[in-house]
């Protein structure tokens, strides 16, 4: 009965939200407060999240960033009383993180980001809080070397898995990356259809010659850069930036190629940058600015939360459409084939889908061939996608469907 890891997710979720208010708040402490909780409504409504909350699996990703907001939240603590439990309670909770998820070790960079845009502590004390938070992450990478090394096999990414593995050439796989950032951005902006995999061949390996890697490349330098030029002002958008992208970089298949192309999971914690930024944007539109500290400054607080208010319905308009997807796996695949037909994998998964329908998986006992005539119709495209792309990789299809 699934029911309990379902009602977790959504108490770590909430419990999510109730810990970037409280530590926001306090980081945020020069910035209106009508700012603050416009971005943290925008992160729990965003439909985006659909996959982290629906999936039980994705607890990892829920409770790693609740930890290191938690962080977050204990250092400031630290700042405001002194007091070396509080810095311990951080360096504890960090450690949680990084044995969740190995991606919580990205916050290293965000910590010291963080301390520098909204603090006046100096660069040593900065650096020194860093560093009290760089031993966890020792341990962490220490005893997952260990615990790796010592397996009898080595892991390998597949095309069907990460359509970039098959990029020719170094350059045409980083525009391959740079194409999937963009597909990651789009997402954000405008979180229609939401789609658990666009894998190989939806997407093929490219070459900067195409517009969309190109436009990547663009897109993603031409943020990085002005962020990093607006440094030494501590512009607030700059640090939502980098923040957006010190966070995205393991799912970005730029540093390091991972096990997927495309999964929703990657924009969790990212995507409160983006909603900081799209706060911040509300903001400057409405003219709420930092010294305003009443909700409701000569009446531009009012437009504010109305449009914050429109926002956060559709987001939550659009969450709510796409939860029925996750109810099970077999409903997910028949709602993502729709908007990525071209997916071998996604067409592989459904397969298997109908075939559990049409058996009893225990006895093996056939109990609606319809089911099975089905499977063979879906597998039968499955392996056909890669052929028509000129790809050698049928044949790990194929003999999984044998299997």
């Amino acid at each position: 009965n699934p029911m309990l890891g379902h009602f977790l997710n959504a108490l770590f979720y909430a419990l999510t939200g109730w810990m970037l208010w409280i530590t926001w708040r306090r980081i945020l402490v020069d910035h209106a407060p009508a700012l603050v909780a416009a971005a943290v409504l925008l992160f729990i409504a965003h439909p985006v999240h659909t996959e982290v909350v629906a999936n039980i699996k994705s607890r990892d990703e829920i409770f790693a960033f609740l930890m290191c907001v938690t962080m977050l939240y204990c250092v400031w603590r630290y700042f405001e009383r002194e007091s070396a439990g509080w810095m311990a309670a951080g360096v504890l909770a960090f450690t949680l993180a990084l044995f969740c998820k190995e991606s919580s070790i990205t916050f290293l960079a965000v910590l010291p980001l963080a301390i520098w845009f909204f603090t006046k502590r100096s660069i040593g004390s900065n650096a020194m809080i860093t560093l009290l938070m760089l031993v966890p992450a020792l341990i962490f990478l220490f005893i997952r070397h260990r615990v790796l090394a010592a397996q009898p096999y080595s892991s390998e990414t597949y095309m069907l898995d990460n359509f970039i593995v098959g990029a020719k050439t170094f350059l045409d796989q980083k525009a391959s990356a740079f194409m999937m950032c963009l597909r990651y951005m789009q997402t954000l902006l405008l979180p229609w259809p939401l789609n658990s995999d666009y894998g190989f061949p939806h997407y093929k390996p490219v070459g900067f010659g195409d517009w969309r890697a190109l436009g990547g490349l663009l897109l993603s330098a031409g943020m990085v850069v002005w962020a990093l030029w607006q440094l030494p002002k501590k512009h607030l958008l700059a640090f939502a930036i980098l923040f957006f992208w010190a966070t995205f970089s393991p799912f970005s298949n730029l540093l390091v190629i991972i096990g997927t192309s495309y999964g929703e999971r990657g924009l969790y914690a990212p995507s409160f940058g983006f909603t900081l930024a799209l706060a911040w944007l509300l903001a400057k539109v409405w003219g709420v600015q930092d010294r305003d500290r009443v909700w409701n400054p000569a009446g531009k607080g009012t437009a504010f939360r109305v449009t914050t208010g429109v926002i956060v319905a559709a987001y939550g308009l659009l969450t709510v459409m796409r939860n029925p997807a996750w109810r099970t796996s077999y409903d997910l695949y028949m709602a993502d084939i729709v908007h990525s037909p071209d997916c071998a994998k996604l067409q592989y998964h459904l397969g298997l889908e109908e075939a559990g329908k049409g058996g009893d998986q225990e006895t093996g006992e056939v109990k609606d061939t319809t089911w099975f005539k089905k499977a063979i119709e879906t597998y039968t495209r499955a392996i056909g996608l890669p052929r028509r792309a000129r790809q050698p990789w049928s044949g790990l299809l194929s003999t999984a469907t044998i299997r």
